[in-house]
């Protein structure tokens, strides 16, 4: 009998706290944000600064997963932007150009428990 492959998805939701950081000011100005979802190549996020499609930007997600904090370093450019139906927040796919090797053991570790999770949750229904 063959082992079940691991097959992590490609993007889970997501409630962290994070400041998005425009690449291309002068001065780095840091605006608020929360993650919507994520995922090995790209993030969803809210913010209330209207970015433009294939902006460099840097994310910076205070993420907390089983307890670990960790300050993910996210770069990369700007997607799509939407203007959300309550009217002062944009949704921003950012697809990732850029990460620190660490940030993606984290990332892979937390996609990977909580598919574990789900599955495993999805035997009891």
């Amino acid at each position: 009998m063959k082992s079940a492959e691991l097959v992590v998805p490609e993007r889970l939701p997501t409630y962290w706290k994070a400041k998005v950081a425009l690449s291309d000011a002068p001065r780095p100005q840091l605006f608020w944000a929360y993650t919507q979802s994520l995922g090995l190549k790209d993030v969803r996020f809210q913010c209330e600064k209207k970015l433009r499609a294939r902006q460099s930007i840097r994310l910076i997600v205070q993420a907390i997963h089983n307890g670990q904090r960790q300050q993910l370093q996210l770069q990369g450019q700007v997607s799509s932007v939407v203007l959300l139906s309550c009217g002062t927040l944009y949704g921003i796919e950012m697809t990732l150009s850029h990460t620190r090797h660490e940030d993606q053991e984290f990332i892979w570790r937390y996609l990977n428990e909580r598919q574990n999770m789900k599955l495993s949750y999805s035997h009891y229904a």
